[in-house]
């Protein structure tokens, strides 16, 4: 009996033995997860995870703070850059680069970690893509001319904008192209990018007799709400409707034929130019100079000489983009019925898009007409371009590698 009892608990105790080295081994293999699948290939780990930070997922970790937000009045930059007694005007906050050594806040990675008037503004603490700079008063293809005088590096083109999201997927993707150029080294900013939007206003009647149908000039004195599409109509009964919004890739009229009379287009024309100060003109990514100071001062003749004679105030740069709730794409006089000349098959989503890749021309390739009429300069019609800082700090930007970050 003693004999049975000993073997029983031999036996127990060489199961625990065994166990115990199993999950020993299991541990071992899990702690050192890593290493053993580079060093041995052939073995499988079905519960190896990686646990990364956002220090290894992004060059700014600090962007994920808890404390990096925003904070105080809550601004927006397109907002506050319209007040021209704004703080963000008058403190030169809307500058961003500091050509002069005599603007005491800077925009760099230390301004955005510590008590400086940029968090206060959320389109910047919330890393946004573009940033608000100036308005002008110049078509993106006529300064694409000046700056091709001056040798600036620019990309200028002609596309439809469906919205802010397409947009800035559009841009970064055009950045992306001339980024590829530099045998894996960061573009070295500012970049700037500028956009006039031709907005769709338009007034039909068919109450009246004979029937009346006509484009809207865009004028700040009727654009109070700054929207940049707007349909009126009357039909035959008397009965009156106002659209306010484009349409939706998933409009229901998009595929029933024949119901293109009253269609509500999803997007609208544009002229865009990205702007490479600091490189020569060209297919190519050719630097002007190396040296920060340099650099500096190319910045600041740019800034202060080649667009100064642009800058205005003018509200009609403040229509916002299609789509957009915060974002303005100026005003863009534009005849695409009578005479096209930049005629683009472009738009921002459907090129993009991995579905509904087809665009209906009458709804995203739209020709329509768009008067923008100067009040300043006895309402003659005029072309208005919002100016932006492409934002180093930006996600798309900043994360992935494509802008050099600024000290």
């Amino acid at each position: 009996m003693k004999n049975k009892i000993r073997d029983r608990n031999l036996s127990i105790n060489i199961i625990f033995t065994l166990l115990f080295l199993i999950m020993s081994i299991l541990f071992l293999i899990y702690i050192f997860r890593d290493n053993l699948s580079s060093e041995f290939p052939f073995i499988n780990i079905p519960f190896k995870e990686k646990f990364e930070t956002n220090s290894l997922i992004s060059p700014y970790s600090w962007k994920y703070g808890s404390g990096n937000k925003c904070t105080g009045q809550q601004l927006n930059t397109n907002i506050e850059l319209q007040n021209i007694n704004s703080n963000f005007r008058s403190q030169k906050l809307n500058r961003y680069e500091d050509t002069t050594g005599r603007i005491t806040t800077k925009y760099n990675s230390a301004a955005l970690q510590s008590s400086t008037p940029y968090i206060e503004y959320c389109d910047i603490m919330n890393y946004t893509d573009l940033l608000a700079y100036r308005c002008l008063n110049v078509s993106p293809y006529t300064l694409a001319e000046r700056l091709d005088e001056a040798d600036i590096k620019n990309t200028v083109e002609a596309i439809y904008i469906y919205d802010q999201l397409s947009l800035f997927s559009y841009l970064v993707s055009k950045i992306q192209l001339e980024k590829n150029k530099l045998n894996g080294d960061k573009i070295i900013g500012p970049l700037y990018v500028c956009i006039s939007q031709a907005p769709y206003l338009k007034y039909k009647n068919e109450h009246r007799a004979g029937g009346i149908e006509k484009t809207l000039d865009a004028r700040i004195d009727i654009l109070n709400n700054r929207n940049p599409y707007y349909y009126e109509k009357i039909n035959s009964l008397g009965e009156q409707t106002f659209v306010t919004n484009t349409s939706g890739r998933d409009e229901p009229s998009r595929t029933v034929p024949g119901a293109n009379n009253d269609i509500t287009i999803s997007s609208l024309y544009c002229h865009v130019i990205i702007i490479y100060p600091l490189y020569k003109n060209g297919d190519d990514m050719i630097i002007k100079n190396d040296n920060n100071i340099e650099q500096k001062k190319i910045i600041a003749t740019f800034l202060d000489t080649t667009m100064a004679t642009y800058y205005t105030n003018n509200e009609l740069c403040n229509i916002k983009c299609n789509k957009s709730t915060t974002l303005n794409c100026g005003c863009l006089s534009y005849d695409g019925i009578n005479k096209d000349t930049h005629s683009t098959s472009k738009n921002t989503y459907f090129d993009n898009a991995t579905t509904y890749t087809i665009p209906v021309e009458t709804f995203d390739l739209p020709k329509y007409s768009a008067r923008c009429i100067d009040h300043t300069t006895n309402n003659l019609q005029s072309n208005f371009s919002m100016m932006y800082y492409v934002n180093p700090f930006a996600d798309r930007y900043g994360d992935n590698d494509l802008l050099q970050e600024p000290t």
